[in-house]
């Protein structure tokens, strides 16, 4: 009876292990299936987005020529799935729609396309033909920052069922894709029945963890248990369920096989085990009589002793050992081939969370380099607003004023030093901005040499009187380092290449630039083996290339032409075939004359009162000092409802606001509000944070911090201009 419960408890012991194993195993599996949905489709996404981009700077598209265009996209897509829709701006008006063959010719020019900066790309689902589409738009602008037309790359429904088809998932698994609104793209099982409509489990659809499996009733009303992956990038969801009474049924053959295996093997032991106890037991008492027998005096007979039957629970005993040893090579085939899957789970959730991170990378990076620049500026803010206070007080101390001349250095470089990480993480609205170009080409020089190598030999050369040109800096940086990335390439990692900046000043429509006035000419030159004279016909083209397949995207040397235009400029390419290559970039100069800047040139300030909202103690201590050099009165709100009620309380010649502020209004809304309230009052707006200046540059001043009495000085007077011209 006792070896009885203990084999039964035994199997119970090992189903309950196999039954949590295979729930484990279950749930890792539905989650690795729809991180790698999500990160298919994702792709997919990015792919197009990253056509339309490539698509907007076509100068084709620019000068109006649509019917060019629609050449030049049809060969950069080749026999690809994509199709392509072109609509203006204003009204929606087609201009090419591949899905119904109707075309524009010519539309109106705009000089400089490029896609809305910081914009990234929209997408929407429409039918066409009867078939569900997936739109990604891009929002073309000219260079005033009007939207003049919106491209949008369409992918059809069977690209995304295709991607579920490819995992070759199990039959009773039903993955699904929907979009941000969770409508369904594609779907495993029924797809004709339910793509476009709402899916299952909706209530998730804002849930902050993702990559969980939870409870969901499928649309055909079966409960289920379903793993959930979304896309911050667009919103998306990939969903994998699978039956709950699916999950139970594997369960339990699984312990059925296991149970029956356990039960099997230990009685046949036991039974073994006790057929021999009592064979033996029988050869012990015909021991006994035989001994009492001979006691008694009597002769007695020694009875044969059961060897032979020993020697039967020997094979016995045998047989039980060849059958354990049988089940334990089943069993260790069936774990080598459990763990075999696992690791093959464990490597492909290894590569999608990999992905995953990649394409969060620079996300995380710009909200981290953010953050730092909020907090960093605010610090150097209190530091650099102080010292004009302690230079005056030091001024007959020699190693004082030294003392403060190193600070100054010091809050110069840690604001460098923040633009950098800021340009680095792409955060920075487009600023053009007068950039000393031989300062900015040396301070480069380390990052190129790091780009090149070491068996590449890097020059660079500035002409005196070079000066300085009005460009976006990242931009600029950006396409030189294309340029020299190409020129690496065209020397195979080993020669010279030659970066030299001179001024320049272009006759009427000079040449093949077309420009007229103060220039200065940026070049980049290798030795390496030159340029056929159809491939630099077609240099500038976006996705055109000459390098290996996976080498290059086509668009680097796209860019530096649409950097140069959207600058003012141009750019040129220099080349013979086996002479080397020479491509020049003319960026306007930025001491030369600009109507814009000169019509709002401030005037000086004349004092008056003020409000400054600002939490932090420390910087509203020092602006408030400035702004008390500048002769006014001073009043300060720590919050947007404390400054509202200052205004209504009284009047104010001028409104200094952070745009980070506590409370229910930030600075960009507290401004607003202030606007409606008073059109002509003068608000200037000051941020170390760039996301937060980019929403609101386009509105009011904003000044960047750390700031001095000379910026904010500037700041106020053009304010002040802009109330008093209306």
């Amino acid at each position: 009876m006792g070896s009885t419960l203990a084999a039964f408890l035994v199997s119970v012991l090992a189903g309950l292990a196999v039954w949590r194993e295979q729930l484990d195993r279950t749930e890792a599996s539905l989650v690795a299936s729809s991180r790698a949905i999500m990160i298919a489709a994702e792709r997919e996404l990015d792919q197009a987005a990253a056509l339309g981009r490539g698509l907007s700077v076509s100068r084709l598209l620019a000068l109006g020529d649509i019917a060019s265009f629609a050449s030049q996209a049809r060969k950069a897509i080749g026999d690809y799935r994509y199709g392509l829709v072109l609509s203006a701006a204003d009204g929606g008006r087609e201009l090419w729609n591949t899905y119904t063959g109707a075309i524009t010719e010519t539309a109106q020019t705009s000089r400089n396309l490029s896609p809305r900066p910081n914009g990234g790309a929209t997408v929407h689902r429409a039918v066409v033909n009867g078939d569900w589409i997936t739109f990604v738009d891009t929002v073309l602008e000219d260079q005033q920052g009007m939207a003049r037309y919106i491209l949008s790359i369409g992918i059809p429904t069977s690209a995304f069922q295709s991607m579920i088809n490819d995992q070759k998932l199990a039959a009773h698994w039903n993955p699904v894709i929907l979009d941000a609104d969770w409508t369904i793209v594609a779907r495993g099982q029924h797809p004709e029945r339910f793509v476009g409509k709402k899916g299952a489990g909706q209530e998730y659809q804002d849930a902050p963890d993702t990559d969980r499996v939870r409870e969901v009733r499928v649309l055909e009303g079966i409960p289920s248990m379903s793993a959930h992956s979304r896309s911050a990038r667009y919103r998306w969801t990939s969903a994998v369920a699978m039956s709950k009474r699916a999950i139970v049924e594997d369960s339990i053959v699984s312990i059925a096989w296991a149970a029956a295996s356990s039960l099997a093997i230990v009685f046949c032991a036991v039974g073994l085990v006790w057929l021999a106890t009592i064979r033996l037991a029988r050869g012990i008492r015909s021991l006994a009589r035989t001994a009492v027998t001979i006691g008694a005096g009597e002769p007695g007979e020694l009875a044969p002793l059961p060897v032979r039957e020993l020697e039967q629970v020997a094979e016995g005993l045998r047989r039980a050992a060849s059958e354990i040893k049988q089940t334990n090579s089943q069993l260790e085939a069936r774990v080598a081939e459990a763990t075999l899957k696992l690791t093959e789970e464990m490597e492909e959730r290894s590569r999608a969370e990999n992905a995953l991170a990649q394409a969060q990378r620079l996300e995380s990076l710009g909200q981290l380099t953010g953050g730092i620049a909020h907090d960093f500026n605010n610090l150097l803010m209190v530091v650099g607003g102080f010292l004009p206070r302690l230079k005056a007080a030091a001024s007959s101390d020699a190693r004082a004023v030294e003392a403060a001349n190193a600070i100054a250095l010091a809050v110069n470089r840690g604001a460098s030093l923040t633009r950098q990480l800021l340009s680095f993480a792409r955060r920075q609205p487009t600023n053009p901005v007068a950039v000393n170009l031989s300062e900015s080409l040396e301070g480069l020089r380390y990052l190129l040499c790091s780009t090149l190598g070491r068996d590449v030999d890097l020059k660079i050369e500035t002409a005196a009187g070079t000066g300085s040109a009005r460009i976006d800096a990242n931009e600029f940086e950006l396409a030189l380092l294309n340029l020299v990335l190409n020129a690496r390439d065209a020397i195979k990692g080993r020669g010279q290449v030659t970066i030299s900046a001179k001024p320049v000043t272009l006759g009427a429509q000079s040449g093949a630039t077309r420009l007229a006035g103060d220039y200065v000419a940026v070049s980049v030159a290798d030795t390496g083996s030159g340029m056929a004279l159809d491939t630099r016909a077609r240099a500038f083209e976006p996705f055109f290339t000459t390098k290996e397949q996976g080498r290059g995207t086509g668009l680097g040397l796209s860019q530096v032409h649409g950097f140069a235009q959207q600058s003012g400029g141009a750019a040129i390419i220099d080349s013979v075939a086996g002479r080397g290559t020479v491509v020049t970039m003319y960026l306007p100069r930025a001491d030369a004359a600009n109507p814009e800047i000169a019509s709002e040139a401030p005037s000086p300030t004349c004092g008056g009162v003020a409000l400054l909202v600002e939490d932090n103690s420390e910087v509203a201590a020092v602006t408030k000092d400035v702004l008390d050099q500048l002769g006014f009165e001073i009043h300060v709100a720590g919050d947007a409802d404390q400054a509202l009620r200052l205004v209504n309380e009284r009047q104010f010649d001028i409104v200094l606001s952070d745009i980070i502020l506590p409370g229910s209004l930030n600075g960009v809304e507290l401004a607003r509000r202030l606007r409606a309230a008073h059109p002509t009052l003068p608000i200037v707006l000051a941020t170390g944070y760039a996301g937060a200046a980019s929403d609101a540059a386009s509105e009011f001043v904003v000044l960047r911090k750390p700031y001095g009495l000379g910026e904010l000085q500037e700041a106020i007077s053009r304010v002040l201009v802009r109330a008093k011209n209306g």
